[in-house]
């Protein structure tokens, strides 16, 4: 039966004034928690008057009701034909937010519901992540319940915004805080700990046995205790509807969208309600992957080209719309010990570069560093090149290779050998820094440049990226030693079979003591699998966003991929440090990066309209390159893979843990 308007609107006001049933368990949301990743939007403020709410957007005076987004429409004494309750509900829109899709109809539900509302100029921001103010905010309102007098939280005065919220949070045992007595109330809330702020509100009978309903999602082992029975009736309930398929990520944040669409699959579930019922029927987190046929004769490929090429081992990781969507291995790890899989750990080489242009952009949105500032700033030490003075060396020189820096090849990187080099005439070219024309592939240069990043941040790099490789579930790294499964690294090859760089060489490279002490990893030493490196690709073709959640800004993925100008020797456009061309594979634009050293030939690229991609890592392979300047052994298979892309055919059914509508 269709639901009616009246019956929506009456709905409607009903979750407005619904009770708490269900008290929280006596273990804490928090309890040994560790504090979630501020990404740069995190550390944006947005204005908030006095008396305002960030959670809904209000900013009326106190005594008076924000009242949601109005529909537009006729003039009332104009007769208007009746409307549905799905079409009564899209009335409601934000400049921000694209209409007609499944996660907009959420949106508008909250909306209407009072629950989640605006922001500045009428904005939804559905890419704002949700602190956990916001998030006692809301369930406070659902809960209809009056707020203690007395605050629990040590950080949260009587004055803040959210200071009912938070004393109703701990009076019901909803939230209770991190072992010190603090809320920390500006801090993300991660999908473990919303699931179980969610799971406590909500009205339920016991779940059902959790393990059996998580053993379908590939990092379930990682979630805490406290989350285990939260997430897998989350899950089971469709809270996570379009949002996960078969992979969790617990301890990544949640956005104002994303937020709204477990709001409207927790009102279907608590309410019955028809309408939030079939929007989140109509949610699905889409699995894309190959139909056995084409897996199958992929793998053979793989296979012929690693034994066309003199591949020891190989892996290949598959982006496409934005995701990692598969991987392959074939050959060996360690020849006639250990085969390669596609978990095995590689030296990724002069890809590393683009892995230290991404903590580059970490702190640049961080307002950690720079990018046109003297690098000298961060070592407290004047660095210029003596025959341009007033032009500085910056970060964003050595990203594009225009440093002017020498290319001192088999020079120290150690940080004293460094300073001297750079605070005298003899550590510069006669080029100018920053210019087209000054352009020269400079390993030394990203030495200086991941040591110079350490320094502004007093961090290693590893400490720079380790709250975005967390949440992403990477267990990847600058200094090879630090791989936590050291059973999976690699030995590389050269071509012919003999050893390039052995296992105890890759498991002892570990970070020295102190930031910007050691510079000799930066140029080539990033260690991950194929997969690993996709996933970091992939939230490049994703303009910096995982999984719907912002970790990087919009801005440092377009400055990434902004080309200085075209370098006529290799015939590409030089980015910062990505590299361009146009109709590669079969593509209208294809940005990529290369890598070889110690035997290892790789490549790692994605069609930024698409959002799909290539990761190639090999051991032991001929350097013979195809010709766009492109290893042989990974272009063959690069140029295999996007022309499945292309393929519709390619593709087997949806089967996604979520399902589909």
């Amino acid at each position: 039966m269709k639901l009616s308007a009246s019956t929506f609107l009456g709905s409607c006001l009903l979750v407005c004034c619904l009770s708490l049933l269900a008290a929280a368990p006596a273990s804490s949301v928090e309890e040994n928690a560790e504090e979630p990743y501020l990404p740069f939007q995190a550390q944006e403020t947005l204005p908030s008057p006095k008396n305002s709410d960030p959670a809904s957007g209000e900013t009326a005076p106190p005594g008076e009701e924000h009242a949601p987004p109005q529909a537009s429409g006729a003039a009332e004494s104009e007769p208007e034909e009746p409307r549905s309750p799905l079409e009564t509900l899209r009335a409601i829109t934000f400049p921000d937010v694209t209409p007609g899709t499944p996660e907009a109809d959420c949106i508008s539900y909250a909306a209407h519901l009072g629950l989640l509302q605006g922001i500045e100029d009428g904005l939804f921001g559905p890419e704002v992540l949700v602190t956990r103010a916001m998030a006692v905010t809301v369930l406070y309102r659902m809960s209809g319940e009056e707020a203690p007098p007395d605050q629990a939280f040590s950080d949260v005065s009587a004055e803040d915004w959210f200071a009912p919220a938070a004393a109703w949070a701990a009076k019901t045992g909803i939230a209770t805080g991190y072992e010190d007595g603090t809320f920390r109330p500006n801090l993300p809330v991660t999908r473990s700990q919303l699931s179980a702020l969610l799971y406590r509100m909500a009205v339920r009978e016991d779940a059902a046995d959790h393990a059996a309903v998580l053993e379908a999602y590939q990092d379930s082992g990682k979630l805490p205790d406290y989350a285990r029975e939260p997430v897998a009736w989350a899950l089971e309930n469709r809270l996570f509807a379009g949002m996960v398929s078969d992979t969790i990520y617990p301890e990544l944040s949640v956005t104002r969208g994303q937020m709204a669409q477990m709001l409207t699959a927790l009102t279907a579930y608590r309410e019955g309600d028809e309408l939030a019922q079939a929007i989140t029927d109509s949610l699905s987190a889409r699995e894309y992957r190959f139909t056995d046929e084409i897996r199958t004769q992929l793998q053979a490929e793989v296979e012929a080209t690693a034994k066309r090429y003199g591949a020891v081992g190989m892996q290949v990781a598959v982006i496409h719309n934005g995701a990692v969507m598969d991987s392959f291995a074939t050959g060996w790890a360690t020849q006639r010990t250990a085969p390669m899989t596609v978990d095995h750990k590689l030296r990724v080489a002069s890809i590393s570069k683009v892995d230290v242009a991404l903590a580059a952009m970490a702190l640049w949105d961080q307002g950690v560093v720079d990018l046109e500032e003297s690098i000298g700033t961060y070592w407290n030490a004047t660095m210029r090149n003596p025959y341009y003075k007033d032009t500085p060396v910056t970060i964003d020189a050595i990203l594009s290779h225009t440093s002017s820096i020498g290319m001192f090849e088999n020079a120290s990187l150690r940080k004293a050998a460094v300073r001297s080099n750079l605070t005298s005439a003899g550590g510069y070219s006669y080029m100018k820094p920053g210019a087209l024309s000054s352009y020269g592939y400079n390993n030394y240069a990203f030495g200086v440049l991941g040591m110079t990043l350490e320094l502004a941040a007093n961090k290693n790099l590893n400490q720079v990226m380790a709250p975005i490789f967390s949440v992403m579930g990477l267990d990847v790294s600058y200094f090879s030693g630090e791989i936590k499964a050291s059973d999976l690294h690699t030995t590389l090859y050269q071509y012919g079979g003999s050893v390039g760089r052995d296992l105890a060489t890759a498991r002892g490279n570990v970070a020295p003591g102190s930031p910007g002490a050691n510079g000799a990893f930066f140029a080539g030493g990033f260690t991950a699998s194929a997969k690993d490196q996709a996933a970091l690709v992939a939230l490049l073709a994703n303009d910096g966003k995982f999984q719907g959640v912002p970790l990087l800004s919009r801005r440092a993925v377009e400055y990434m991929e902004s080309p200085l100008g075209y370098i006529s020797d290799g015939e590409y456009y030089q980015c910062h440090p990505l590299r361009y061309q146009n109709g590669l594979y079969g593509r209208d634009k294809l940005y990529y990066h290369t890598g070889s050293a110690f035997g290892v030939y790789n490549f790692l690229s994605y069609d930024p309209d698409t959002g799909d991609g290539v990761v190639v890592l090999t051991s032991g392979a001929s350097a013979a390159r195809d010709g766009r300047g492109i290893y042989s052994v990974c272009g063959s298979i690069g140029s295999t893979v996007y022309d499945l892309l292309r393929d519709a055919d390619s593709f087997a059914a949806d089967t996604s843990a979520e399902g589909t509508a």
